[in-house]
């Protein structure tokens, strides 16, 4: 696949740095068309901000080394590939060394369901986090991470479920390792699926525990259907609750959640084994679906918006193979359905591209047009990947999420786990633990960690939870820690974070000075914000370097490492720290 980059501006500051001293020559200018040169266009050299903000959208964010391996149109190609062709399962590199190891992370060779699981909800939570900054399969963790988010669960209501069922649990057992279990279980199958047919992911939802316990499939067996799964079902997970552009025009209503319901009533999950299974009383499922009418119909209400309606008819008791085929020719049905198509897809290119409106029409056009019979989500990324709306370097147009904001930050400041050797000490794993924590504590303050989102829809992007004033004091106290940590321990923060290394590589590639504090200001803002700064934000940064004596070669090491790390500390706390 080739990214198409034609018509797409690379981004230089482009006189905003226009100073009357120590311009940084190399970075005013006009902005560069691409694709202009004699040369081949797989062997052209791409600019670093197209580079990286191509690397942004399908990375938790890329990192010095990632950057420097990526120069040419073949090299960007070849990457995106790769990391469309990731592996279903395996976590890669030292991230692979860190989830397996015994002892660490509570995981070892694997986990079993059953009593004494050494695995808390923490360390869940730090599993994501070691996957989303380690992993080589950038693209299928953040993936991973945008399904966790659309087919949304919450742990503490599952575990609150769960303790329902605590005395058919296995002997010893809690509640709550069931509850981490489950998350854990079905955070494993986004990331396997994550490139898969939306109708796969369409099922996993369905057969997941987690989702059976969170939104009370559990606690319709034999009694009046739980309409919670259907209705968020179809609100939720497949057509919206409106059609695409004609707010005023219902996809569903009332009565068709009610249906559904009936469909899915009686799917519940095995306490003693962990796995989905069916209700039964006396020995008869309790599934009054199949036969509850001589015919269900589907999104036959005045004014929906359908593609075709949807019935079924057979008799009873059912079966669970019954069950299952009426389950399945209902997730065919809303797969080919053009709302379904057209609402994923939606969420697929706000999450990649922008947040902005209207979503181009020609874009979502030929999304839908790359779904398929069943939801191609990797056609559907191609097409994506290949717009001039995706390659557009001039386009920050979405909020990141605090996961996205933190992790990006520390895979470009080193705050990885890799050794010179390129694996991790996991010996030393008090010390591994510590700087998790201190990760998952950043997310935790802007209250956004896996699985504690209360509410079914996920983490929303624009809220106060993700842009408001207390987000950003937290992730100002967050920024603070990066020099305030190192400060105190003398050595480096619980953050890890080594700028110093990373500035002045890209000081050297540049062939700028380390010794000049406007030209460290300059490219320490290039490499977080590319063009999105002002002269005031390099000003202010040039400041903190030349404070309490002006920063030249006479500076020592250690206090140019204070004055940086004080420096990046203020920078973090720009607005635009939290885009991409």
């Amino acid at each position: 696949m080739t990214i198409a980059l034609a018509g797409a501006l690379a981004g230089t500051l482009a006189g905003s740095l226009s100073r009357p001293r120590r311009v940084p020559g190399s970075v005013v200018g006009a902005a560069v068309l691409l694709l202009v040169s004699l040369a081949p266009v797989s062997a052209q050299v791409l600019p670093r901000a197209t580079v990286a903000h191509v690397l942004r959208r399908i990375t938790f964010g890329p990192t010095p080394a990632l950057l420097a391996r990526i120069q040419t149109q073949a090299d960007l190609d070849g990457y995106v590939n790769a990391q469309l062709a990731a592996p279903p399962t395996g976590y890669g590199g030292v991230a692979d060394v860190l989830i397996t190891s015994p002892g660490f992370l509570g995981e070892g060779a694997g986990l079993v369901y059953g009593p004494g699981l050494a695995f808390s909800l923490a360390d869940l939570q730090n599993k994501e986090l070691v996957l989303a900054l380690e992993s080589p399969y950038q693209l299928r963790e953040l993936l991973c991470w945008f399904w966790e988010q659309h087919f949304s669960t919450y742990y503490h209501q599952v575990r609150a479920a769960a303790q329902n069922f605590e005395a058919q649990l296995p002997a010893g057992m809690t509640a709550a390792e069931a509850a981490v279990f489950q998350e854990w279980r079905e955070n494993q199958t986004y990331r396997a699926l994550a490139f898969a047919d939306f109708r796969d992911l369409m099922q996993a939802c369905v057969d997941s525990p987690a989702m059976r316990y969170y939104l009370n499939l559990v606690f319709s067996g034999c009694r009046a259907a739980n309409e919670d799964f259907g209705r968020e079902f179809l609100e939720l997970h497949t057509m919206g609750p409106q059609r695409h552009g004609n707010p005023a025009t219902p996809n569903y209503t009332t009565a068709d959640i009610q249906v559904i319901s009936e469909v899915f009533r009686g799917l519940d999950v095995d306490p003693a084994t962990g796995l989905p299974g069916f209700s039964q009383a006396g020995g008869t499922l309790c599934h009054y679906g199949i036969g509850w009418l001589p015919q269900k119909t589907l999104f036959a209400g005045p004014a929906q918006a359908h593609v075709v309606d949807w019935s079924w008819t057979t008799t009873s008791p059912p079966s669970t193979g019954d069950i299952q085929a009426e389950i399945a020719s209902l997730l065919d049905n809303l797969v080919a359905q053009t709302e379904t198509k057209l609402f994923i897809s939606t969420r697929l290119i706000r999450f990649f591209v922008g947040d902005a409106d209207p979503i181009d029409p020609g874009l979502l056009s030929a999304c839908v047009n790359a779904w398929g019979a069943r939801g191609d989500i990797d056609a559907v990324l191609r097409v994506i990947f290949a717009s001039p709306e995706f390659v557009s370097a001039s386009s920050w147009e979405r909020l990141e999420n605090p996961i996205e904001a933190t992790i990006s930050q520390a895979r470009l400041f080193g705050a990885g786990f890799a050794t010179a050797a390129g694996t991790p000490n996991v010996a030393n794993k008090t010390e591994l633990v510590d700087r998790l924590s201190a990760i998952r504590a950043v997310v935790d303050a802007a209250g956004a960690l896996p699985h504690e989102h209360p509410a079914p829809d996920g983490y929303p992007l624009a809220s106060q939870r993700q842009v408001g004033s207390g987000v950003f004091w937290n992730h100002g106290s967050y920024a603070w820690r990066i020099y305030a940590d190192w400060a105190t321990g003398g050595a480096s923060d619980n953050l890890a974070y080594a700028p110093v290394p990373v500035v002045q590589a890209e000081l050297a590639r540049l062939n700028w000075s380390w010794d000049d504090p406007l030209l460290v200001s300059t490219a320490t803002l290039v490499m977080l914000y590319d063009r999105r700064f002002s002269t005031a934000d390099r000003d202010l940064g040039e400041a903190f370097l030349n404070r309490p004596t002006v920063w030249d070669a006479s500076t020592s090491a250690t206090e140019k490492e204070r004055r940086l790390r004080l420096m990046l500390a203020f920078l973090l706390t720009l607005p635009q720290a939290l885009e991409k």
